[in-house]
């Protein structure tokens, strides 16, 4: 990620999917905290039953079919993200969480 931001014409990034685990943050951390000006974790928060009834949905939709557009590789990664949770307290307390409700209908 650092050689990927260096190289970057950009200086605003997402990182999608991250943390994800105690080490994801140990190693940010040690790696990165001095290189970026970190601003907050965006948290779009739903339960992972309406994230597997998004994901089956947009895989039925896409006209590119993904490897992964399956039930039981989304149902490992809902879980996998789920796990990831209680980190999210770490940046509740720093004023660093944004979470945003979810749940609502397409409009």
């Amino acid at each position: 990620m650092s050689e990927y931001m260096a190289k970057s014409t950009k200086n605003i990034f997402l990182a999608d999917g991250f943390p994800r685990s105690k080490e994801n943050i140990e190693v940010w951390e040690k790696k990165m905290a001095d290189k970026v000006d970190f601003q907050f974790l965006l948290w779009f928060d739903l339960p992972g039953e309406t994230m597997l009834e998004r994901l089956l949905y947009r895989a039925s939709q896409s006209k590119v079919k993904r490897s992964d557009d399956k039930a039981d590789i989304m149902k490992r990664r809902i879980a996998t993200f789920e796990g990831s949770i209680p980190l999210f307290d770490r940046y509740r307390q720093a004023n660093q969480l944004v979470q945003v409700n979810a749940i609502g209908s397409k409009r």
